[in-house]
């Protein structure tokens, strides 16, 4: 498999894949399969990605939406390549053994982000299901090149620990930890080009500590 060749830009990358396993119960497959969906952006001057899904295949795509069928229960390591600018885990189902199809978020645990990605623009936002699985666990340091974290964990109650350390690429945070109700540990200094931060911390009712002094090129703070 040839890996796609783009001109990199923006800081010297250290981390190439943005990875996560996602956690699949015998109960997701009954039905034969359990599918799950994302939606992947290219970095200008790429003409494709790759992912891992990891259960033995591997892919190289210039679509915008992929899916892949597990077909077993267990955990699966997932490789998103470097040339994606971008990516959301955008739905999953499986399918009852009556032959119905129905939405389903398996547990996620985060790994780590590609420090190619340029935005995580709602990348995990809502992956929440009642039986207290969807994405699980601690937060991981942000990308390097990320510069948009609008609403990327928004809605997801099960994420727990302190919040990372916003960048100095970080524009954009609207959103970010919306209604994440059981984050902790005391708020980060804003990083310093940080101009959107409308509703970023919104029913985070576990967060300690004094608000920092708002970023200086700060627009808007709702």
């Amino acid at each position: 498999m040839v890996v796609a060749k783009c001109q990199l830009y923006g800081v010297k990358p250290i981390i190439k894949e943005s990875v996560f396993d996602i956690v699949i119960d015998p109960t997701d497959v009954l039905g034969g399969f359990f599918q799950l969906h994302l939606k992947v952006g290219l970095r200008k001057g790429c003409s494709s990605y790759t992912i891992d899904w990891g259960d033995g295949v591997k892919v190289e795509s210039s679509s915008y939406d992929i899916r892949h069928n597990y077909t077993k229960s267990g955990t699966y390591t997932v490789r998103v390549g470097e040339t994606a600018r971008w990516w959301r885990l955008y739905e999953g189902y499986a399918v009852r053994s009556d032959g119905r199809a129905f939405s389903l978020c398996p547990t996620v645990h985060l790994k780590c982000w590609s420090d190619y990605l340029e935005s995580a623009d709602g990348t995990f936002c809502g992956w929440n299901y009642p039986d207290d699985r969807g994405v699980v666990g601690s937060l991981i340091e942000w990308g390097k090149s990320i510069e948009k974290t609008f609403c990327c964990y928004q809605f997801l109650p099960n994420l727990t620990g302190s919040v990372p350390p916003w960048t100095e690429a970080i524009v954009d945070a609207t959103g970010t930890y919306d209604e994440c109700s059981n984050r902790s540990g005391f708020l980060p200094t804003w990083g310093p080009n940080i101009e959107e931060v409308t509703q970023c911390f919104k029913g985070c009712s576990n967060i300690k500590g004094e608000f920092k002094p708002w970023p200086q090129k700060c627009r808007s703070l709702d």
